[in-house]
């Protein structure tokens, strides 16, 4: 990650307010960009799941299986302190 992006990150945990950092956000990206990320945090929690098959998620999330992939292949990747905190924060993305 670099400097810029962990000065991101830095100043989204500092936002000790939720509706300050939602009103950041909605300053901060489009309505189309919430909803990309929002959709990644479904797909991510859908994937720590392991219910559905990676079709299956690409039918329900519409979105094409190479994301559906890509996604999966990244969640190889975390760290597992990453992985733990998403597996306990999970089920919170309705």
């Amino acid at each position: 990650m670099s400097a810029r992006h962990s000065d991101f990150a830095k100043l989204c945990a500092g936002a000790e307010k939720l509706g300050l950092l939602q009103e950041w956000f909605a300053f901060l990206f489009t309505p189309a960009e919430l909803e990309a990320i929002f959709k990644r945090l479904v797909l991510t929690q859908a994937l720590l799941d392991q219910k559905l098959t990676q079709r299956e998620m690409a039918k329900n999330l519409s979105m094409s299986i190479a994301k559906i992939t890509r996604g999966s292949n990244a969640l190889k990747q975390i760290s597992p302190e990453l992985r733990i905190f998403l597996e306990e924060h999970a089920q919170e993305i309705k």
